[in-house]
């Protein structure tokens, strides 16, 4: 049995933390025993951790990596000194983290990169210059996108033997679990509710989305707009919505835990980032039977609509394109029914028993590169 060490950051709720927590779960326990290693302890996601994975920490809430590096150094080193193989399930720290201690314990070493590197924010000197010195440790780089294999190639060419796509698995018996729990107040309104998802950063591109509301209704088209996250942008978006004259159709209710009631009663579903690694949400909401949007951004905007076959493809920050979208999954009962179905189609492609034996032959995969000696920095 292969003991494997993941390392996060925190349990704070993102959508790629849920993605490791999902893989977590589902390894094939005959075969793997995981082992999770957060940064911080801190979090919200603890009850998707499974039961059998035993959990350490580095330091408590509210402290800084760069104050206390070497005492979290010293705590992932005494938790992965059984492990067979350390993964950093988040690009830059864990992927630091995770290379620094399979260089000291000579274990092979797996990075996760879940984002769009080519337009990701970096700090100026760390992840200029770490990449450079750590990456040539790890033994495979998983991301989650085709699209973020390329710009991980561009950005770090001499990574491209070793780059392998592993799309997100998605639990599509939990979520059918958790569809039917309480619903939201404007959720239970006779009104079509256009739905984003997503922390409330500029990278989200939701003022665009608040704009494309506001046009509709000036059109006669009657909805509402929810946007459901919390973040930094959200006094910003608030003082559009207002400076647009929609304060009153347009709500933040915030993070959610469970999305997925609220989610499934939404009329279509619109991703509006300037650029994704992979858009999980898009998925959850085609699972949800949900019809969506997606802007062909930067990362995967089209890959994971099948460039448009599984759900309405637009152009980037198009405001006219994404009112034409959104108001024909409004206005044309047939066109959004024709997208129910394909987006459940593509949803069930990504399912549990699909995408987990891809993480097991490339976890093995990495055992192997290390034994053989294939990791040349």
């Amino acid at each position: 049995m292969l003991r494997v060490l993941f390392i996060l950051p925190n349990v704070c709720g993102g959508g790629a933390e849920r993605v490791v927590l999902s893989v977590l779960r589902h390894l094939d326990r005959t075969h793997f025993q995981p082992i999770l290693f957060l940064t911080k302890n801190e979090g919200i996601l603890w009850d998707e951790i499974p039961a059998d994975t035993k959990v350490f920490y580095g330091m408590q809430q509210g402290l800084k990596l760069k104050w206390h590096l070497f005492e979290v150094l010293r705590r992932l080193l005494y938790a992965a000194r059984d492990a067979d193989i350390i993964v950093g399930s988040l690009e830059y720290d864990s992927i630091y983290l995770a290379s620094l201690a399979g260089w000291l314990l000579r274990r092979p070493v797996v990075g996760w990169t879940h984002v769009e590197m080519f337009n990701y924010p970096k700090r100026i000197l760390i992840d200029h210059v770490l990449p450079r010195l750590l990456y040539p440790g790890v033994n495979l780089m998983l991301t989650v996108s085709q699209g973020v294999s390329q710009s991980l190639e561009r950005q770090y060419p001499w990574l491209k033997s070793r780059i392998r796509t592993a799309y997100n698995p998605l639990d599509l018996v939990l979520i059918d679990n958790k569809r039917n729990e309480t619903l939201d107040e404007y959720f239970q309104q006779d009104i079509p509710v256009v739905l984003g998802v997503g922390r409330l950063v500029t990278q989200k591109n939701f003022s665009l989305l608040i704009r494309a509301h506001a046009m509709l209704l000036a059109r006669g088209i009657r909805q509402e707009l929810v946007i459901i996250g919390e973040g930094p942008e959200r006094a910003s978006l608030e003082e559009l919505a207002c400076k647009l004259g929609v304060q009153d159709s347009v709500r933040l209710p915030g993070f959610l835990l469970n999305p997925y009631p609220n989610m499934c009663k939404a009329s279509c579903l619109v991703l509006s980032s300037q650029y994704e690694g992979w858009g999980s949400v898009v998925l959850e909401a085609m699972a949800l039977g949900v019809p969506t949007i997606v802007v062909n951004c930067l990362g995967s905007g089209s890959e994971v609509v099948g460039d448009g076959e599984y759900g309405l493809l637009i152009p980037p920050n198009d405001l006219e394109a994404m009112v034409d979208a959104i108001m024909a999954l409004l206005t044309d009962p047939k066109l959004a029914r024709h997208y129910m179905l394909k987006g459940r189609e593509r949803a069930e492609q990504f399912g549990i028993a699909h995408r987990i034996p891809v993480y097991e032959r490339l976890l093995l995969e990495a055992r192997q590169s290390s034994a053989s000696g294939e990791n040349a920095g």
